[in-house]
């Protein structure tokens, strides 16, 4: 739209156009004075006719000179390449984590969407199956987290676990958790991010399992 505008701002500003316009209101002028009086009006129609013609001609040209397509052609979205499917649970993971305790926001987060089978499976466990979906979000990446030691259990995995349990279950804060486990701040990083990307890999592993076994 904004080119649409400036394409169209710059024909009418053409002094070409504007030339053909300002001769015709002059002659017009000239003309009323004579007995020819009575044309004037035609005269001064057809100037502003060919002004606004070549306008739009000029901005039609203009437009398709830099877009290289007419202007009702469909308009090419560039496709990127396709995202590795572990790489955006990533991000959405961690929005989950940093909501974990907070319902309302928790119950907007987009991971949700990446694990139907999961979120329902969880929810049919709950006796009448009435678990809230960010209660079912919440116990399948407190779950995830758990899986941490379970799966891997090697000490650094351990670590990984504590700490997204401490800061995200149990809200402790980032200096605590470096001071109980003896960790450098950058270490504490590196740890969550690696963590987080296993917690993302977990779900996502559980997700297609379920809609595997699902089809057969």
């Amino acid at each position: 739209m904004a080119l649409k505008r400036s394409f169209a701002r710059t024909a009418l500003l053409d002094y070409r156009w504007l030339t053909i316009l300002a001769l015709s209101v002059i002659l017009s002028v000239v003309l009323l004075k004579t007995p020819l009086a009575g044309r004037v009006w035609m005269i001064l129609a057809w100037g502003v006719g060919v002004y606004v013609l070549a306008v739009a001609a000029s901005a039609l040209a203009h437009a398709r000179q830099v877009h290289g397509r007419s202007p009702t052609s469909p308009i090419a979205v560039s496709v990127p390449a396709e995202v590795p499917r572990v790489e955006v649970p990533v991000r959405l993971t961690e929005e989950a984590l940093r909501r974990l305790n907070n319902p309302a926001a928790l119950a907007d987060c987009t991971l949700a969407g990446y694990l139907p089978l999961t979120l329902g499976v969880l929810a049919a466990s709950d006796g009448d199956g009435l678990t809230a979906p960010h209660q079912a979000l919440r116990a399948a990446v407190v779950q995830a987290i758990e899986r941490l030691r379970l799966d891997h259990g090697g000490s650094e995995q351990n670590l990984y676990r504590a700490i997204l349990a401490d800061e995200y279950v149990m809200g402790h804060s980032t200096a605590r958790i470096m001071t109980r486990y003896a960790i450098s701040e950058s270490t504490f990083h590196r740890h969550r991010r690696e963590a987080i990307r296993a917690v993302a890999q977990d779900l996502i592993a559980r997700e297609r399992a379920l809609a595997v076994s699902g089809r057969k």
